[in-house]
């Protein structure tokens, strides 16, 4: 194992860590990582992927200028979590446009059960301190 590996995953590592982390250093992070593989692939003779981590680089780099400068008056980009109906959306037209028609509509009668009426009538059973779910003992710890 070459330094450029072992740098490579400690850095790729860091940088998710610092996503979760919501910081902004994982973009210089982020490059650092794709500068690293670019150079593994290269030694490699994995060119396609070399070039594919100048696309990852140009990608980070436009990320990083959004997020600084991308939010109300060109100040930071507040991070919000993506609403259920934006994610139904493009995963069935993902998967239609593979041609996957039946597993799109699985998935959009999956999601689309989880707002039913029952489900918001269990969920709100759920918080109530009485209430037990299947698979709960009496101190309301999960056992599965």
């Amino acid at each position: 194992m070459s330094l450029t590996e072992i740098a490579g995953f400690v850095t790729g590592a860091l940088c998710v860590w610092l996503i979760v982390k919501q910081k902004t250093w994982n973009f210089p992070v982020g490059v650092a990582n794709n500068m690293f593989f670019i150079v593994l692939f290269a030694e490699a003779g994995l060119y396609a992927d070399a070039g594919l981590q100048v696309v990852y680089i140009g990608l980070a780099l436009m990320g990083w200028y959004w997020w600084l400068h991308g939010g109300a008056n060109r100040g930071r980009l507040v991070v919000r979590p993506t609403p259920r109906s934006a994610w139904l959306r493009s995963d069935i037209a993902l998967y239609a446009g593979k041609g996957l028609w039946l597993t799109s509509v699985l998935y959009a009668v999956f999601l689309a059960g989880r707002a039913t009426p029952i489900a918001r009538q269990q969920a709100r059973l759920s918080r109530h301190p009485g209430w037990r779910s299947a698979g709960q003992d009496e101190a309301g710890s999960s056992w599965r």
